[in-house]
């Protein structure tokens, strides 16, 4: 939305977005089958970029032919350009590193306060082929080690970003967890990778019958069209952490601007900082 808003300022560029139809497994190839029938094109942003080396040899034989590339999200081997001689894309991200010390702290917090009854901590990795993902994995779990509550956290491994799958995965762990806790403190914080993850799995926690016991922390900052958090899901959601995906988009639009303008659009790496949204 920040991107093409942003580009609507400017009558004489020529925006025109493209969006996959159909189930998450596809939208790789989707994306890889859009970009190889692109012709005419000056410029190309790939939100989000899949991490496949097909993509990224696609878009290295675009940027050879002089087509502006900018991805967001998943950073760019620059080998691949790299090998054809061609230039690197712009990037931009959220810095997920800064976003996991943000839930690692959150989770020490609430593992420190004696009043909510917290016990453990369950935390949703990966998946382990995403960039974003293991990034912030690494981030959760060195901040809650490093500040002495390594022995709370358990760690499990989604294997995929589909909602069903990854939701699966962590009702299975947590259902394991659950019966370890200590009755005084039978409460258990789970961190469930992103937004839609959470909104799947909050929907299904009534069946439990420790649901009542459960927060979940979610991922992305997504929102409706009327500013709602897709994660905010009461009386189970503890919060998220806002990605700025709107500023994002502006932020590429700027960059494009400049590169459409002037030549000079930034072929490098910017990141912007998340920030904790509480939804409790």
């Amino acid at each position: 939305e920040g991107l093409s808003k942003e580009l609507q300022k400017l009558s004489y560029i020529n925006f025109e977005a493209f969006e996959p139809s159909g189930d998450q497994n596809s939208i790789l190839s989707w994306q890889v089958e859009t970009l190889q029938n692109l012709e005419d094109y000056d410029a190309v942003v790939v939100l989000p970029a899949g991490d496949d080396s097909t993509l990224w040899e696609t878009l290295a034989k675009m940027s050879k032919r002089g087509v502006f590339i900018a991805v967001a999200d998943t950073k760019p081997p620059n080998r691949y350009f790299r090998e054809v001689g061609a230039p690197r894309p712009a990037f931009i991200c959220s810095d997920f590193t800064k976003g996991g010390r943000i839930v690692g702290d959150k989770i020490v917090e609430l593992l420190e306060e004696g009043e909510n009854g917290y016990g453990g901590a369950l935390v949703a990795c990966g998946p382990g082929d995403s960039w974003p993902g293991m990034e912030r994995s690494r981030a959760i779990i060195y901040t809650i080690a490093s500040r002495g509550f390594g022995g709370f956290i358990t760690c499990v491994e989604i294997g995929s970003w589909k909602s069903d799958l990854a939701a699966s995965t962590i009702l299975e762990a947590l259902d394991k967890l659950h019966e370890s806790l200590d009755a005084e403190k039978p409460n258990i914080i789970v961190y469930c990778a992103n937004d839609k993850i959470m909104r799947y799995l909050a929907k299904r926690m009534p069946s439990k019958l420790y649901s009542s016991t459960v927060g979940l922390i979610g991922y992305d900052g997504i929102q409706s069209y009327g500013g709602e958090y897709l994660a905010h899901w009461p009386p189970l959601s503890l919060g998220t952490v806002d990605v700025q995906a709107y500023e994002q988009g502006v932020n590429l639009g700027n960059i494009l601007t400049e590169e459409y303008l002037h030549g000079n659009g930034v072929r490098g790496s910017l990141t912007l900082d998340p920030k904790w949204v509480d939804l409790s």
